[in-house]
């Protein structure tokens, strides 16, 4: 096997999982955030803060996990 493209389907697989991890954490605050789902209810500033952090890590890793699939299906000839 092509240790190159070994390579390539490791880093893909690595930035699925993180993605992945992410957006747990992701779905996870945002219910917290959004408490009860009344305007009264939703969650504190800092609930608040804190989903915006983890959805803008969730989208850095999204983008991550993109990259890595068109590596891993580029049919460009340079890439081994």
């Amino acid at each position: 096997m092509n240790p190159h493209k070994v390579a390539r389907v490791a880093r893909y697989d690595e930035a699925l999982k993180t993605w992945k991890t992410l957006h747990m954490t992701t779905e996870m605050v945002s219910k917290k955030a959004l408490g009860p789902g009344t305007f009264e209810g939703s969650g504190r500033d800092e609930d608040w803060r804190r989903w915006e952090e983890s959805m803008n890590n969730e989208m850095d890793a999204y983008l991550e996990l993109r990259e890595a699939w068109l590596e891993l299906t580029s049919e460009d000839p340079r890439q081994p």
